[in-house]
């Protein structure tokens, strides 16, 4: 019996992996499709003009470049004839493999996030934990619709969740290469989604009791900046287009033309986004997990908390209220969810990696 109970641990979270990737996995293809999908087709693929400025700042550039590098591989493996027919066909006729790949991208990146939040359940809560969290987010509504389709807030929502798994790291050993880590995953979330930059207050949090936390912080910062500043170039080459760019989409997607009261924008992101997104079930779990020991929140359990009460502050005050933008808020609820299950095994953190 004890030796089941020891391989039934062992092969769970490849069972989750798996069962996340057969969920998940584009192919058929979506009933229904994104009208960025194309945006994520057809602005990679200028880059092979030469010119790497995308011209385009509603979307940072890391994942433009990412995938540019990942069509150039296809086409290397699948086409023999010249790059000018290559790219008049995926232009004027037929870009649906190109969109293809970009799809398989985005779900294995998906998957890869399920098996972080795994590991960030078993740092707070044991193998339990762990496994709460990889089946919630496994089958969460919101995370399987977006894994199927090609953007950008699956990627951001998997470099934000190593920052937080870094994060954690920071509040076991306090060491410098988890500050330089987190922050390169805070920068690559930031480079792929603005908003998702704000997982930085997790290491915020998680730095507090460390008595070299303003040194610290200050190095994890300075790398997440340069980390952003490498992967989107042109934010400072052409930074005036960026800056008027980027200003434009804060100014439509955060005030509006004419914006709702706080009131109703937070009904509207419980009613719709928390609503269907996590499930009522998940809903329902999330608000048991969230009050259970309510005077009796570890330090590590705050940098998950931390992350997502300013994820959720961001969606219910701003005007634009698409569910992918709760995209942050999964693997976050997912983890919090399993919060019960600490109670089960004790407090007891699980091994380092």
């Amino acid at each position: 019996m004890d030796t089941y109970v020891v391989r039934s641990k062992t092969f769970l979270p490849y069972l989750v992996v798996a069962a996340a990737l057969w969920v998940r996995w584009p192919i058929p293809e979506p009933l229904w499709s994104h009208i960025d999908e194309q945006i994520l087709v057809y602005t990679p693929l200028g880059f092979w003009s030469g010119d790497l400025n995308p011209h385009r700042f509603n979307y940072p550039s890391l994942q433009f470049y990412l995938n540019s590098f990942l069509y150039y591989c296809y086409y290397l493996i699948s086409h023999r004839g010249p790059l000018e027919g290559f790219l008049a066909v995926k232009y004027f006729v037929d870009s649906t493999d190109l969109l293809s790949v970009a799809r398989a991208a985005v779900t294995i990146t998906a998957v890869a996030t399920v098996a972080v939040t795994m590991r960030i359940g078993q740092r707070l809560y044991g193998q339990r934990g762990a496994a709460t969290a990889g089946l919630v987010l496994c089958f969460m509504p919101l995370h399987v619709r977006f894994s199927h389709l090609a953007n950008t807030d699956i990627a951001a929502t998997f470099w934000l969740s190593l920052a937080i798994l870094f994060a954690l790291r920071i509040t076991e050993r306090e060491q410098v290469k988890d500050y330089i880590i987190g922050g390169i995953c805070v920068g690559l979330a930031g480079s792929t989604k603005y908003p998702a930059a704000l997982v930085g207050l997790a290491v915020l949090v998680a730095a507090w009791r460390d008595p070299l936390r303003i040194q610290r912080v200050l190095l994890a910062g300075f790398t997440a900046l340069v980390t952003f500043a490498c992967t989107n170039p042109y934010t400072w080459l052409d930074h005036s287009a960026f800056l008027a760019e980027f200003s434009r989409m804060g100014e439509m997607h955060l005030i509006g033309d004419s914006p709702s009261s706080p009131i109703s924008s937070w009904w509207y992101f419980l009613r719709y986004n928390l609503r269907y997104g996590l499930g009522l079930s998940g809903v329902i779990a999330l608000a048991i997990a969230l009050c259970c020991r309510p005077g009796n929140w570890r330090r590590e359990e705050l940098v998950v908390a931390t992350s997502a009460i300013s994820f959720a502050i961001l969606l219910a005050f701003a005007d634009s209220g698409f569910m992918r933008y709760a995209l942050p808020l999964a693997p976050l609820s997912a983890v919090l969810i399993a919060r019960p299950m600490s109670g089960l095994h004790g407090m007891r953190l699980a091994a380092c990696i």
